[in-house]
């Protein structure tokens, strides 16, 4: 083991207050959907829509906390009968002592359960996984890229990761309270102390601070006051390097990794990949041509600043470029959540023109489906490859099948983009893709 490779401060820290808060008992009432993890999601932005998910699948979660990643991952995988495996690796004994009695309540035996350092991972003698789960955890080491070697170190070389780490603009509020606790708190060691002192200056927090312009007061206390692991986590940490987008494409790159994507973390309002364009923002600005002519990384990161609130990136990174699906005759399309059926029906029931979609913050765009993509996705269920699709479509519409093609392939990087349709190979089994299927 090489848990004394972390700051002893920081294993105390989760030993104390296991983060995120969970009751086991939950586990008999609801499943926690960590948006991340779909297994169509994963398939579809890591392994081009080609994997099966079968029995040889190997998942690890490294720095599992409390199980949520961990549960969900084993649930959807066990649903699926006598599929994969996912190994949880956490240096925190009351983090890991709670993930497994949640996977207990569950009744779930497809994860297996290691308190270490996930810098150990190299050592530990694990078969190569085919996917990776690191979320929120590569930011707190005192050697991030350290982290990010080992992970890759016991990756397939087929495989993918799905990781989230702070946003170095999106924080500037909580940076800011970090820096107002060290100072407050400075010399008191008891962290259990540290925490009654830092709700009593909470509590009195002006309304021109930075962690209250803009919010409801009472609902902005409450994230912190009513969940201390939360707190801790926030804002009294001893470790937290965030990153700027480009930073990531940086940090990626020297560990042998390619960004595949970005994507929502989880719920409805999660930051989309749309957020990430500079021409959400800037559309109709001669500066937007400007921009456009920047290496990739550079625009993103434009359109991070000006967004101002990525306080969390999500994103699929994989040792090989182009691991996304595309659509082609033989990629069967998919809903990846029920709200996505909801708006896709929506849209397609819609008189032609455009439709505003509300993003974010009030962000919306304007969505345009051709007429002839929307025969397509009236077709869509979950089954049928997109070769037939278009046939049937163009049957429908009398139109020529390459100019459906053409409409839905347009159409599609906008949809994908929403995270609405998303595609499998139709040799790839099926998962199931509807968030209320989960639920107990």
């Amino acid at each position: 083991m090489v848990i004394a490779s972390y700051l002893p401060n920081v294993r105390d820290q989760y030993e104390a207050y296991p983060f995120p808060k969970r009751e086991p008992e939950d586990e008999r009432r609801r499943l926690i959907q960590c948006e991340l993890d779909m297994l169509g999601k994963i398939n579809h932005f890591g392994f081009a829509g080609r994997q099966s998910f079968g029995p040889g699948f190997r998942a690890l979660v490294a720095g599992g906390g409390t199980g949520d990643a961990a549960i969900f991952l084993a649930e959807q995988l066990r649903r699926r009968g006598r599929a994969g495996r996912v190994t949880y690796v956490d240096i925190s004994q009351s983090s890991l002592d709670t993930a497994r009695k949640r996977a207990e309540v569950r009744g779930l035996t497809n994860i297996e359960w290691r308190h270490d350092s996930l810098l150990a991972l190299p050592d530990m003698g694990l078969e190569p996984f085919d996917y990776i789960n690191c979320v929120g955890v590569l930011h707190h080491l005192a050697d991030p890229d350290a982290g990010l070697r080992s992970l890759a170190s016991v990756l397939k070389p087929d495989g993918c990761m799905g990781l989230m780490v702070y946003g170095r603009y999106g924080r500037t509020d909580i940076y800011e309270i970090q820096d107002l606790m060290r100072l407050a708190l400075a010399g008191e060691p008891d962290l259990v102390h540290r925490v009654a002192a830092a709700r009593t200056v909470l509590e009195r927090l002006p309304p021109n601070n930075i962690m209250m312009r803009g919010r409801d007061r009472a609902a902005a206390l409450r994230f912190f006051l009513d969940d201390e692991p939360n707190l801790v986590d926030a804002l009294l940490h001893e470790q937290d390097r965030p990153y700027s987008v480009t930073e990531i494409y940086e940090f990626l790159a020297g560990a042998g990794l390619h960004l595949v994507d970005f994507t929502n973390y989880h719920s409805l309002n999660a930051v989309c990949r749309l957020e990430y364009g500079p021409a959400l923002y800037l559309a109709g600005l001669p500066v937007l041509e400007r921009i456009r002519q920047m290496p990739l990384p550079v625009q993103q990161t434009v359109a991070e600043i000006i967004n101002g609130s990525m306080g969390l990136h999500t994103f699929f990174a994989a040792p090989r470029e182009d691991t996304r699906a595309v659509p082609e005759d033989d990629m069967v399309p998919f809903f990846l959540m029920d709200h996505a059926v909801e708006a896709c029906t929506a849209a397609i029931e819609a008189p032609p023109g455009a439709i505003a979609v509300t993003l974010r913050l009030g962000l919306k765009i304007q969505l345009d489906l051709a007429p002839l993509t929307k025969a397509v996705l009236a077709l869509v269920d979950g089954q049928t490859r997109l070769g037939l699709l278009f046939d049937r479509a163009a049957a429908h519409t009398s139109a020529p099948r390459a100019e459906v093609i053409a409409a839905f392939a347009r159409d599609f990087t906008t949809l994908s983009n929403l995270e609405w349709v998303l595609l499998r190979h139709k040799d790839a089994r099926a998962v199931e893709t509807l968030a209320k299927k989960y639920n107990n």
